[in-house]
């Protein structure tokens, strides 16, 4: 996960800013959160010293972190934005909704993949990423393929607004069923 120089990210949940209070020293780390405000900006933000506490101790046992929807609501807010940049002619919007992509897909992808290095057992991870690539690119080929006939027929603006929705359901579908989000 790279950041820009200058971007504030919450401590208590994003994966980095958990990196970095696991590994502090405990004393520091006491005396931070004393005084460390938890907000909650998602369903899943941890919000008690306690809990995070306790994250902080698995992380710093485990050596990596993960942001399950804490900071940013992953899918769902990548889907909202790419309506967005889809619909809107103006460019200071447009700017702001690629930022936000942007942020999403980190805020998404690194959790993602870190859960997927988790589940594939060790002697099966080559299969399982050459056949994940397969799919993966599969997929985004498939959705170009299509994007481009229909871009022939309507704006292309309303093409990328539509798959911004198509990925926004997909999103409000992964929140409401817990064994896709595990998938």
């Amino acid at each position: 996960l790279t950041m820009d120089v200058g971007v504030h990210v919450p401590l208590h949940c994003t994966a980095s800013g958990k990196l970095f209070l696991a590994f502090m020293p405990p004393g520091e780390r006491e005396v931070l959160l004393a005084h460390l405000p938890l907000p909650r900006l998602t369903a899943r933000t941890i919000t008690r010293v306690r809990t995070l506490r306790t994250e902080c101790n698995a992380i710093a046992q485990s050596g990596h972190a993960i942001d399950r929807e804490e900071f940013i609501v992953g899918l769902i807010a990548m889907g909202g934005l790419i309506a967005i940049l889809g619909l809107t002619s103006n460019l200071y919007m447009a700017l702001l909704a690629s930022i936000g992509y942007g942020i999403a897909n980190l805020v998404y992808v690194v959790p993602t993949q870190t859960l997927f290095a988790e589940l594939t057992p060790p002697g099966m991870m080559g299969r399982v990423i050459a056949f994940r690539g397969s799919l993966v690119f599969g997929a985004l080929t498939l959705a170009m393929a299509v994007s481009g006939l229909m871009a022939e027929v309507i704006p292309a603006g309303i093409v990328i607004a539509i798959f911004g929705f198509v990925t926004l359901g997909a999103g409000i579908v992964a929140a409401f069923l817990p064994a896709i989000r595990r998938s």
